[in-house]
């Protein structure tokens, strides 16, 4: 990863980006990839695959996707005509 200096005299800086599983330093922008995406992936609790396999799973949903939602919920989380209505007018 190249940071670049504020200013035109400075020299530019190499910073390299440390994968936390081995300690060391990223070797090119495909380690960095990696570092990143691994990092970011146990930050926010997802997995990795591959785009093929996220189509897929949106292709063919549980079917179970929906048993902790209570008709309640459903009812506040879909508009009303009227909401609509007041909303296309303020647009």
């Amino acid at each position: 990863m190249l940071k670049v200096a504020n200013n035109r005299t400075a020299a530019p800086k190499c910073l390299r980006v440390v994968d936390s599983n081995t300690g060391l330093p990223s070797q090119g922008v495909v380690q960095e990839k990696q570092a990143f995406r691994q990092h970011f992936c146990e930050l926010m609790g997802g997995e990795i695959g591959t785009f093929a396999s996220l189509v897929q799973k949106d292709r063919y949903p549980s079917a179970s996707r929906y048993n902790n939602v209570s008709e309640d919920e459903v009812a506040e989380s879909v508009p009303t005509l009227i909401d609509l209505l007041i909303v296309s007018m303020l647009v």
